[in-house]
């Protein structure tokens, strides 16, 4: 039984690791552009609005997001905004 509990514990912690990981603008160079995705009506601070993108990204099975535009409009306390999601470009030898 405890290594049940062991096993699904690692599971739950390996599993938030997969969610897509951001890219600022001067890393962009490195990625090709797969497809756009966006969020609205976010509630919360800018960190909930960035979690939301990056399970957007994971929906769409990217790795990788760049956000292009986010704000809250007139109710600051929703936001919305757009992203890319990428793909790391291949390194030649």
């Amino acid at each position: 039984m405890k290594k049940v509990i062991l096993l699904l514990s690692l599971l739950a912690l390996t599993g938030s690791s997969f969610a897509a990981t951001q890219v600022q603008r001067a890393e962009l160079g490195n990625y090709s552009i797969k497809d756009r995705i966006s969020i609205s009506g976010v509630r919360g601070g800018k960190s909930h609005a960035v979690n939301a993108m990056s399970h957007e990204a994971d929906k769409k099975g990217a790795g990788y997001f760049f956000i292009t535009s986010l704000s809250t409009g007139g109710d600051s306390s929703q936001w919305r905004g757009t992203a890319i999601t990428l793909e790391k470009n291949e390194v030649s030898k």
